[in-house]
């Protein structure tokens, strides 16, 4: 081999050797900076990672309403009690003895007067019964004008006559008993003819006695005690046809007030009694309201205060007529009876229903929060979210309180418990907090 080629191939070595070097250093290069730019955007990467978690953390912050609280020293209860309208007259009519029903001229709904006639019953054997009582009474009151108007003249006259005829017999037989004396005396007649003549001669003599007391008593006229028996026969038959009478006009039915006819229970031909009710009468002018109340508030109520009631959602104005002594045993309730003004309209019928609000003070401190704040808990007692704030941060955190629910109003409540007064609650929305989750505030509710 020549040296001219020698040399040519050691230069063609050493060209290949040189770039060989230039290639790797140039991939090394490359491989660095891929890393570099690998960790430039994977540290970007973590980097915006954390800024978007705070984010996310700033964004879920959940909005709340809250309430701040406001101690009370008392509340009042508002109660609600029912009662009923009953008319103040209400009557059952019926006859006082049995008969027929003849008529009856009225019917449902009828509004009639006072006295108006509304049935009659057969009265033809009370009418033959006064008659037959009447003539007796005309007899008897007939007998006491003669008695009490004494003997007529010529009764007397007649007695005196006879008088003088006693008189002149008994003297004809005392000449006949001193003629028969002498006879016995001197033995012409028997002893038996002497006393035969001297019975005639008493006999005489009790004639004419009798005869003159006669007279005498007609002389005096009637005595009291007959006069007096025989008014007592004419008054017994008064009294007998004034009961009668009461009979036939209790054989006539009559409104004893007005008022409007609310029930018809049998017609004509039917045989009543008096226990049977034939109408029913009720005077739909003269209302009032009859509620139950517990003791303890009927006391508050005194005869004439006013007082507001609602008949179907409507208020009337009533006033305090009487309040019951005694508790109703059977709703052990203490009844007040209120008189209704304007009753007479036809807003208020009996048997509606009314109500009545009552207003009672208790002494008793506590917190009014909304009813949409309480959280069940256990035990039967509620539960409320306050909000307290977190120090150097505008978020709030949530905290879980235990109270007891006291009364109950509208879409409120009435709480005490372990809450103190500015304290601030969530008013709504309780469903989406927990004790510890942090919330931010977007309106105060009043």
């Amino acid at each position: 081999m020549s040296v001219a080629k020698q040399t040519s191939e050691q230069e063609t070595g050493n060209k290949m050797t040189y770039r060989h070097i230039v290639s790797r250093r140039l991939l090394q290069y490359g491989t660095l900076l891929t890393i570099i730019i690998t960790a430039i955007v994977g540290l970007n990467a973590v980097l915006a990672g954390k800024d978007k978690q705070n984010q996310s953390v700033e964004t879920n912050l959940i909005p709340v309403i809250t309430v701040i609280l406001d101690e009370v020293d008392s509340f009042e209860i508002k109660r609600t009690y029912t009662g009923i309208v009953k008319a103040v007259r209400t009557s059952e009519l019926s006859f006082r003895r049995t008969a027929e029903l003849t008529s009856v001229l009225v019917k449902e709904g009828t509004r009639v007067k006072k006295n108006e006639l509304l049935a009659t019953v057969d009265d033809r054997s009370l009418q033959a019964r006064k008659q037959e009582l009447l003539a007796k009474k005309n007899a008897a009151q007939a007998l006491l004008n003669e008695l009490i108007a004494g003997p007529r003249k010529q009764t007397i006259a007649s007695a005196r006559a006879e008088v003088s005829q006693m008189q002149a017999e008994w003297e004809l037989e005392q000449a006949e008993l001193q003629r028969a004396g002498k006879l016995f005396e001197d033995a012409v007649i028997s002893r038996s003819k002497y006393d035969t003549v001297q019975f005639g001669t008493r006999a005489a003599k009790a004639r004419l006695e009798a005869a003159t007391q006669k007279l005498v008593e007609l002389e005096a006229g009637t005595r009291p005690e007959k006069i007096n028996a025989q008014q007592a026969v004419v008054d017994q038959l008064v009294a007998m046809l004034i009961d009668v009478a009461v009979d036939l006009e209790d054989s006539q039915l009559k409104a004893p007030y007005a008022g409007v006819i609310s029930k018809r229970y049998t017609d004509e031909g039917t045989i009543v009694s008096p226990a049977e009710a034939i109408l029913r009468l009720v005077d739909d002018t003269d209302l009032e309201a009859w509620v139950g109340l517990p003791a303890a508030n009927a006391i508050h109520f005194s005869v004439g205060d006013k007082h507001s009631l609602q008949v179907d959602g409507n208020k009337i104005e009533a006033t305090v007529s009487a309040v019951l002594p005694e508790l109703d045993p059977a709703t052990r309730t203490r009844t007040v009876i209120f008189d209704l003004e304007n009753s007479s309209s036809n807003q208020i019928v009996p048997f509606q229903i009314i109500r009545i609000e009552v207003q009672q003070q208790n002494n008793t401190k506590g917190f009014w929060v909304p009813m949409t704040s309480l959280v069940q808990s256990n035990r039967g007692l509620w539960a409320l979210y306050v909000v307290e704030p977190i120090e150097q941060d505008s978020t709030f955190v949530v905290a879980r309180r235990i109270v007891e629910v006291l009364h109950l109003q509208d879409v409120r409540a009435f709480v005490r418990g372990t809450i103190q007064s500015g304290e601030r609650i969530i008013a709504d929305g309780t469903h989406r907090v927990v004790a510890g989750q942090q919330v931010s505030l977007i309106a105060e509710r009043k």
